[in-house]
């Protein structure tokens, strides 16, 4: 019984360790720029030829690993660096036309700079994998055995109640 619920407390601490170690690739301020300007671009000018269902010269826009991975021609995008990236080129109708239909305004041509000059941020959690080698190499301390949860259970004593009057 005793092992078990050592087991289980190791699976729990491991789970928090994970937990904790989950932390934003982005900020609030990026994430806001990104859902509220970025994806909308997007999805409304390019998920169609570029995204799950579709993807023309094999490429995907709907994740910036598909976007730095890129297509037939490479990397779309080099975050921070809007002048080496396919993706503005491409916007700005200097090499590729996209969208192939009909350029888009100068303030998402700006905006869509602005956001791979800022490192092209993606919202999302990304966690630490947990390194499962080391879990039968952990070593219990004197100080984790002293710890109440490893500490046998006892009757403790019972204080005396006082008659009510």
């Amino acid at each position: 019984m005793r092992s078990l619920l050592a087991v289980l407390l190791l699976i729990v601490s491991a789970n928090i360790t994970i937990a904790a170690d989950i932390k934003p690739v982005v900020g609030k301020d990026q994430a806001a720029f990104f859902e509220g300007k970025i994806r909308p671009l997007l999805a409304t000018h390019c998920y169609k030829c570029h995204g799950a269902r579709k993807q023309e010269g094999e490429f995907r826009i709907d994740s910036l690993k598909s976007l730095l991975k890129g297509g037939e021609s490479g990397a779309a995008v080099v975050p921070g660096e809007p002048s080496d990236s396919l993706l503005v080129e491409a916007i700005n109708y200097e090499s590729y036309e996209m969208p192939p239909d009909k350029q888009l305004d100068k303030a998402s041509i700006a905006l869509l700079t602005k956001w791979v000059k800022m490192g092209a941020p993606w919202p999302q959690a990304t966690a630490k994998p947990f390194d499962w080698s080391a879990f039968g190499k952990m070593k219990f301390t004197s100080e984790d055995r002293a710890f109440w949860f490893f500490q046998p259970v006892k009757n403790p004593a019972v204080p005396e109640v006082k008659e009510a009057r």
